[in-house]
C-alpha cells in the first residue's frame, strides 16, 4: 500500500527536523537558535513536542522549559522545579519501563547560578543516557521557551552557560524572532557553538496547501486546517485572524460534537488573546471552555474533569498574573470538586492520583497567604499536604510537596501549631534527607 502523502504542516516539519538533525551532529555546537517569522513560532516550538512522539525521527530527547526569566538564580531554580515536573508526570512509567532514573541531589547551598545549574542538568543527563541505553549519538535538548519569548536575560543566561562550558551530552534550544533577535551578540562571539537556523517556512502558503489538498473538505481535514491557522495566527498576535479561525474550527468541533476539541479551540484563542494583551476576550473563552467542560461532565464524558481542572488552573493564572489572589483563590476553589474526582479515578490506575486536588488546594492557600489570611492558609495548605501523602510515594518528592511542607513549617510558630512539627519534619526529611532545607 501507498503510504499516505504528507500535508503541508507535516512537509514542513519535517524541513525543520532535517535542519535540527544537521546541526546535532557537529561536535562542538552546543545551543541551536532558530531565527523565526512569528507565524513560525508555533510550529518550531512544536518540533520538540513532535519529537517526545511515536513518530520521533532522532534518537534525541527533548525537554521544554517554560519558565519565565527574571534573574539568573531565580532562573536556574525554576529550570530544576521544571525538571521536577517532569518526574512527577514520567516517573511511574519509568519504573514500569525498568527504568531507574533520578534526580541528582541539589548541593547544600546551591548559588542556582548557570555553571551549577549546567553540571546538575548534565548528572541528569548521563543517568537518562545510562538507563535509557539512548542511541549512542543521541542527545539531551534543553528547550528554553520562556512565555514572553527570548529576551536579553535569556541571552545573558545562555552567554553564561556558554561560558560555563556545556556538557557534549547536552543541547540547548533558543527561538528567536526575526525582527527583534537577542542572540545576535553571542552567536557573533561564539560562531562554533551557537549555529543559527534559519525557518524559512512560509507559513501563509502552507495554510493556502492545506486548503487545497485532497479531502480538505472533511471535516476533520478543515478543522485541523483553521486550528492550525488560529495557531500561526496566534504567534502574529493578530488577534483578528486568531479569532477568525478559531470561530471556523468552532464550528466544525460543535457540528461534529466534538467537545473535547472545542475546548482545546476555546483555550488556545484565550492564550492567543493574552498574547494579544486582550484579557477580557482571554477570560470569556477561558469561560466558553469551561462550559463545554460542564456539559461534558453532566454526560460523564472521558476525562471530562480533568479538561475542567486544566480550564480554570488557566483561567486562574491570569488572576494570579494581575495580583488579584482573591478571584483566583475563588476559581481554584472551584477546580476542587472536579480534582477529587480525578483523584478517585486516579487511584484505580496505579497512579497515584491526587496532583490536580493537591495543586488546587496548594495554590488556594498560596492565595490566602498572599491576602494574610493565615488560619485560612493553613487549612488549605494542610489539605494539600494530606492529599500529596496519599499519592504513590515514588513521585511525592517530584511534587510540590516539599515545598507545601515548608509553608506548613513557616506557619506552625506565628499560627502556635508546635504539635504538627514533628510529623511534617519527619516526612521533609524522608522525601529530601537531613538537609532538605538546602535543597528547597
Amino acid at each position: 500500500m501507498q503510504a499516505a502523502p504528507h500535508n503541508a504542516i507535516a512537509n514542513r516539519m519535517d524541513t525543520l527536523i532535517e535542519k535540527w538533525s544537521a546541526f546535532s551532529i557537529v561536535p562542538e555546537a552546543r545551543v541551536c537558535r532558530w531565527k523565526v517569522d512569528e507565524d513560525e513560532l508555533a510550529i518550531v516550538k512544536g518540533l520538540p513536542a513532535y519529537e517526545s512522539s511515536e513518530g520521533a525521527v532522532t534518537p534525541d530527547v527533548f525537554f521544554i522549559f517554560r519558565s519565565p526569566v527574571q534573574d539568573e538564580k531565580s532562573y536556574g531554580k525554576q529550570l530544576i522545579e521544571e525538571l521536577r515536573g517532569w518526574f512527577k508526570s514520567e516517573g511511574a512509567l519509568l519504573q514500569e519501563e525498568g527504568l531507574s532514573i533520578k534526580l541528582p541531589l541539589i548541593p547544600r547551598n546551591a548559588s542556582w547560578e548557570a555553571p551549577e545549574v549546567l553540571e546538575f542538568m548534565h548528572r541528569f543527563a548521563t543517568s537518562l543516557s545510562e538507563s535509557a541505553e539512548l542511541e549512542a549519538e543521541g542527545l539531551i535538548v534543553l528547550c528554553l521557551f520562556p512565555p514572553t519569548g527570548s529576551t536579553p536575560p535569556l541571552a545573558n543566561w545562555v552567554q553564561k552557560a556558554i561560558e560555563a562550558g556545556i556538557s557534549p551530552l547536552l543541547r540547548l534550544m533558543v527561538i528567536d524572532l526575526d525582527d527583534n533577535p537577542c542572540f545576535d551578540p553571542i552567536a557573533t562571539q561564539y560562531p562554533d557553538m551557537v549555529h543559527t537556523l534559519i525557518a524559512d517556512l512560509d507559513m501563509r502558503k502552507a495554510i493556502h496547501e492545506l486548503a487545497e489538498t485532497h479531502g480538505s473538505t472533511e471535516p476533520d481535514a478543515l478543522f485541523r486546517k483553521h486550528y492550525t491557522a488560529l495557531s500561526a495566527a496566534a504567534g502574529k498576535k493578530d488577534w483578528s485572524e486568531a479569532q477568525f479561525h478559531g470561530q471556523e474550527a468552532l464550528k466544525i468541533a460543535g457540528s461534529q460534537q466534538w467537545n473535547p476539541m472545542q475546548v482545546t479551540v476555546y483555550m488556545a484563542l484565550a492564550g492567543a488573546a493574552m498574547s494579544c494583551e486582550r484579557k477580557s476576550d482571554a477570560l470569556t473563552n477561558y469561560d466558553e471552555a469551561f462550559a463545554v467542560t460542564e456539559k461534558m461532565v453532566a454526560t460523564s464524558e472521558l476525562a471530562a474533569e480533568k479538561l475542567a481542572v486544566q480550564v480554570l488552573f488557566g483561567k486562574a493564572s491570569m488572576f494570579i498574573a494581575d495580583q488579584d489572589y482573591k478571584t483566583a483563590f475563588q476559581v481554584y476553589q472551584q477546580a476542587v470538586p472536579f480534582a477529587e474526582i480525578v483523584e478517585k479515578e486516579a487511584q484505580t490506575e496505579e497512579e497515584g492520583g491526587g496532583y490536580y486536588l493537591m495543586e488546587s488546594l496548594r495554590m488556594s492557600g498560596f492565595c490566602q497567604l498572599k491576602l494574610k489570611e493565615e488560619d485560612e492558609a493553613w487549612t488549605y495548605l494542610k489539605q494539600a499536604w494530606e492529599t500529596g501523602l496519599r499519592m504513590n510515594p515514588e513521585l511525592q518528592k517530584n511534587t510540590t510537596l516539599p515545598y507545601i511542607g515548608q509553608e506548613l513549617l513557616n506557619l506552625i510558630d506565628p499560627l502556635g501549631y508546635e504539635q504538627e512539627e514533628e510529623a511534617i519534619e519527619k516526612k521533609m526529611i524522608e522525601l529530601l534527607g537531613e538537609d532538605w532545607e538546602q535543597k528547597l
